[in-house]
Parts: C-alpha cells; sequence; structure tokens
C-alpha cells in the first residue's frame, strides 16, 4: 500500500499534489490548518482514498532572547 501525507493538502498546490497521487492510487493522509470546508470537500471527492484528515494549528514566531 502507498500512502502520501500531505501538509497543506486541501487546496492550492498540496491539493494538486494530491490529485495526481490519488490519481496513480496512493492512500492520502491529508492535513490542513483551518480551512474545514476545504477538508470535508477533499473528503468527500476521494472517500477511497482518504484514510486520514489531520488538523492542527501552526504558532511561527521569532524565538525571544
Amino acid at each position: 500500500m502507498k500512502v502520501a501525507l500531505i501538509t497543506g493538502g486541501t487546496r492550492g498546490i498540496g491539493l494538486a499534489i494530491a490529485r495526481e497521487l490519488a490519481a496513480k492510487e496512493y492512500n492520502l493522509v491529508l492535513g490542513y490548518n483551518s480551512d474545514r470546508e476545504s477538508a470535508q470537500a477533499a473528503k468527500m471527492n476521494w472517500k477511497r482514498r482518504i484514510l486520514k484528515l489531520l488538523r492542527w494549528l501552526a504558532i511561527l514566531k521569532k524565538p525571544k532572547r
């Protein structure tokens, strides 16, 4: 079984990569930050290919000195 983890896999470039890999019969784990609607749409489009939708929150800041 081929599995791909794609961060940002529900929109833009990540979505294009997910489509390409789904067409090549990869099973997908898609990560998304806040666009739950896009994530659910992706899940509906590839029900058989999506193993997991992962939601995360990343806060990027300069470290305090």
